[in-house]
């Protein structure tokens, strides 16, 4: 399965370049299909196995109380943040003279990424006290929670966006490539919120609904779910799918 992604992302990758080769030629038509296939390629990108899906999936887990307006509006907007913050990186490296796009992907990835699990095993801690203490009762919806929840799983940049924007500004169409990342980060917001949609669905079961230790067991997971993401981006050391 993992080898099925890896060689979706190099197809997708192939055709983008394509795409915007024949839009620099003045193939004007190429836009439509250039932005209905980066939506695309955001959907498939963010199959792969990733941080940003399981720490929602564990937020989830433990606030089971978030309606399904709110699950999709964290999922789209993680996917946004992550966009941007690798757009920002792209822009950043084209007015570098002397660092090439890889060394500055490599260089700012591993801090990023060990910072954000630091902040993110911080805040697992809290909701697993949040939850040990609650027993019983379900917090109420929280908006700084999930502005964390979308920041710290979005803040680092998405490999994919930065490949399509490199082919936007080494073609001279920034701006289609822009737009074309803002389809691609559609595209990961709706399979990284129906991967939380569906997490959150386990909550809604009959038999957990019915059995308050269970209901209870499964908040805990999720807790320290988020524990466990931190901590192993804590020791991240390369680049990983989203």
């Amino acid at each position: 399965m993992i080898q099925l992604l890896i060689e979706a992302n190099h197809y997708f990758n192939a055709e983008l370049s394509t795409y915007f080769e024949n839009i620099a030629e003045g193939e004007w038509f190429s836009v439509a299909t250039l932005l209905a296939f980066s939506f695309a390629y955001g959907v498939v990108h963010a199959l792969g196995p990733g941080h940003g899906k399981a720490l929602l999936s564990g937020y989830l887990l433990a606030h089971p109380k978030l309606k399904t307006s709110h699950i999709f509006r964290i999922g789209f907007f993680i996917a946004l943040v992550h966009a941007f913050s690798a757009l920002v990186l792209s822009l950043s490296a084209t007015y570098m003279i002397h660092a090439s796009a890889t060394k500055l992907l490599r260089d700012v990835t591993l801090p990023m990424t060990q910072v954000s699990g630091g902040l993110i095993l911080l805040m697992g801690c809290w909701i697993l006290f949040e939850v040990v203490r609650s027993r019983r009762d379900v917090e109420k919806v929280d908006t700084k929670k999930e502005l964390s929840v979308i920041i710290l799983s979005g803040i680092v940049p998405c490999p994919g966006v930065m490949t399509l924007s490199f082919f936007a500004m080494t073609l001279g169409e920034l701006y289609i490539g822009i737009v074309a990342a803002l389809c691609m980060s559609l595209g990961m917001g709706l399979t990284i919120s129906l991967v939380g949609f569906v997490t959150s669905r386990l909550t809604h079961l009959s038999m957990i609904q019915t059995q308050p230790l269970w209901f209870w067991v499964l908040r805990v997971i999720g807790a320290v779910m988020v524990i466990g993401i931190g901590a192993v981006l804590v020791g991240f050391s390369g680049a990983r799918s989203f």
